[in-house]
C-alpha cells in the first residue's frame, strides 16, 4: 500500500458502507472530509432533523448523494425532495441549501471546481 492519503479519514482496502462512517449529532449537522483539493472535494454530513446548511453559492457545481433519510435541497426558488439513493446537481454561482427539515439526513456532497485561468494562478 502507498503512504499518500489522497482520501482521508476512512480505512482503505476495507469495503465500508458510506452512511455509517459519520453519525448524528444533537441539534448540529456533523461533517467528515474525505477529500479536500484545490479544485474537488468530497465530504459526508449527517443532518440531524431541523438542521442544515447554506443558503449559499459555489464557485463550482456540487452534487448532493442523499444516504440515509430525506433532505430538502433548494436550488434558486426551487424546492426538491431528495431521498436515500437519489442525487441533484446545484449548479456553480446558484444559491442553494440543504436542510434535514422532516427527518434526519445522510448525504455526500462532492463538489468540483473551475480551474484556475492563468491570470489567476
Amino acid at each position: 500500500m502507498s503512504g499518500k492519503d489522497y482520501i482521508k479519514n476512512v480505512d482503505k482496502a476495507c469495503v465500508h458502507t458510506l452512511s455509517q462512517l459519520i453519525g448524528y449529532q444533537d441539534n448540529k449537522v456533523a461533517s467528515m472530509t474525505l477529500v479536500q483539493r484545490d479544485l474537488f472535494t468530497t465530504t459526508i454530513m449527517a443532518m440531524d432533523k431541523g438542521t442544515g446548511v447554506g443558503p449559499h453559492a459555489c464557485e463550482g457545481d456540487a452534487m448532493v448523494i442523499a444516504l440515509e433519510g430525506e433532505g430538502d435541497v433548494m436550488i434558486g426558488e426551487e424546492l426538491h425532495l431528495l431521498k436515500q439513493g437519489e442525487c441533484i446537481v446545484m449548479p456553480a454561482d446558484i444559491p442553494h441549501r440543504v436542510r434535514g427539515e422532516r427527518d434526519k439526513f445522510k448525504m455526500m456532497l462532492i463538489v468540483s471546481k473551475p480551474e484556475l485561468s492563468n491570470q489567476e494562478k
